[in-house]
């Protein structure tokens, strides 16, 4: 059952947003557009609303092996693994496209204002675990952050690679200006947005906030950090200086239609334990974005569309005909 809004200082910490994750598969002997991707005979083919082709499937028989074992709970949500982090929305295997769900980082009013000043803080929900072995991160993303006067970053786990850390800082001018430009949609660092590219391989990140010596924290009502596909993410100032993009976050959406939810998104790809994988990744979502306010009260929010590509390779080929199941 949905908790009531909190008001006041206590705002959102994290979002939980629905993610459309694009998968594209890679075939050694036959091409995608000759498969007919679809459940196994006799298996369960959907949960709810939502198609679950072959090589993904919800009991034994069904899938392909472990990894693309997925999750139908009370026959309407769909997950890829059994803890239900990542909610899957569609599975569009012939277009290489599965919608999943995740959480991006953001911080508001008091949980924004009281961390002092040179000590990073982690927000935990808007990272991505590495609990999914066929699946990194694709360069196709980048890094982004939105808010004055911050540094964000994300420490990053890549597929036999020690860790690493990515980050960027993002100023504006006049962060006490009550007075909203809203000409720029630039995201170069000195206007309330940065950007930083995202290594290959990556296979789980962590994001962090980091404010800057000097600013005045009590003109910035919020800041956000997330992974999304590159050229995509329409920023302007008004979101760096006001608390229109956190009111977009706020906006209840009662819809179930995929069209008519807001969007947000990180990209991934397939890599555990092939030897090439391609580098291109394109994706859309759609999606309701579910809030988690500081007494973890559940909101449902909205956000506008960002665009994210993965990139699936399967660890054995897909015939043009279904194997034989293994007892």
């Amino acid at each position: 059952m949905a908790c009531p809004l909190l008001t006041g200082k206590k705002l959102l910490s994290s979002l939980l947003v629905v993610v459309s994750t694009t998968l594209t598969l890679k075939h050694t002997a036959a091409s995608t557009s000759s498969l007919a991707f679809a459940a196994l005979p006799g298996c369960p083919d959907k949960c709810g609303n939502v198609s679950m082709p072959y090589p993904f499937g919800t009991i034994d028989g069904c899938f392909r092996g472990p990894p693309f074992r997925v999750y139908c709970e009370d026959d309407h949500a769909v997950y890829l693994q059994e803890h239900k982090k990542l909610k899957v929305l569609r599975f569009e295997l012939a277009q290489g496209e599965v919608l999943i769900q995740k959480r991006i980082a953001t911080s508001c009013g008091v949980n924004l204002t009281g961390k002092a000043v040179g000590i990073p803080w982690v927000v935990h929900d808007g990272g991505l675990a590495d609990d999914y072995p066929y699946l990194t991160i694709s360069t196709k993303n980048q890094f982004a952050v939105v808010g004055c006067g911050i540094t964000a970053i994300i420490v990053g786990q890549g597929e036999n690679q020690p860790d690493y850390t990515v980050g960027c800082r993002s100023f504006c001018d006049d962060v006490d200006s009550n007075i909203v430009e809203d000409n720029s949609t630039q995201c170069n660092g000195n206007t309330g947005c940065c950007q930083a590219s995202i290594p290959g391989n990556l296979k789980a990140f962590q994001p962090s906030f980091l404010k800057i010596s000097g600013v005045n924290y009590s003109g910035v009502p919020c800041v956000y950090a997330f992974v999304v596909e590159q050229n995509w993410f329409k920023f302007k100032t008004s979101y760096a200086k006001s608390m229109e993009l956190y009111s977009k976050l706020r906006t209840a959406l009662a819809s179930t239609d995929l069209a008519a939810q807001g969007t947000f998104a990180t990209a991934l790809k397939v890599m555990k334990e092939i030897p090439t994988y391609m580098e291109a990744a394109k994706t859309s979502m759609s999606a309701i974005i579910h809030g988690c306010i500081l007494a973890k009260v559940t909101v449902v929010t909205r956000l506008e569309t960002m665009r994210v590509r993965a990139h699936l390779e399967l660890r054995a080929k897909i015939p043009r005909s279904y194997p034989a199941l293994q007892p």
